[in-house]
């Protein structure tokens, strides 16, 4: 991971996510439309608002999995069975989200970025960090209109009409 994916990549944008995110929350406090019961709430929300980039803290261990090279359905089925015995494996204990699990949208492959209202946060992930996208020694402005966009985008996402709170 550190060879695609170094740690001051990491730190670089975890540091972009929080100039906008300072930004956003600048713009809401001044904001002369907002009633002050809904910039409050909005200010809530904002200050709740879980940003991860590149990749999770705790990987999904796969290895009891058994893939075989000539086996696909196999697989499949090993792979979907794994996953039911863990999904159940959770049931009663406190709630633990996996993250960067969302097949197509944010796992550390996916080239793509997606706020989650039920989860009220945005992943990044590694994919999407690399160059042209993000370029930890490039000029900060470069990577504030290319990737400081895409955070500013997935972060109103959380404040349109379609969210939940």
């Amino acid at each position: 991971m550190a060879k695609h994916f170094p740690a001051e990549t990491r730190s670089a944008v975890e540091n972009l996510v929080g100039r906008v995110r300072a930004e956003f929350r600048r713009r809401i406090e001044t904001n002369t439309w907002l009633s002050p019961a809904t910039r409050d709430e909005a200010l809530r929300k904002l200050d709740k608002v879980a940003i991860t980039v590149g990749y999770p803290s705790a990987w999904i261990d796969y290895s009891p999995v058994e893939i075989r090279r000539d086996d696909y359905f196999g697989n499949v089925v090993r792979l979907h069975e794994f996953s039911v015995r863990r999904s159940l494996a959770k049931l009663g204990r406190p709630v633990q989200e996996d993250g960067f699990r969302d097949s197509g949208s944010t796992l550390p492959i996916d080239v793509n970025a997606a706020y989650s209202p039920g989860k009220n946060g945005i992943e990044i992930p590694a994919a999407f960090l690399q160059p042209p996208s993000t370029d930890a020694k490039a000029d900060p402005a470069v990577n504030y209109c290319s990737i400081g966009a895409v955070i500013g985008h997935e972060l109103t996402h959380g404040f349109d009409s379609s969210a939940h709170v």
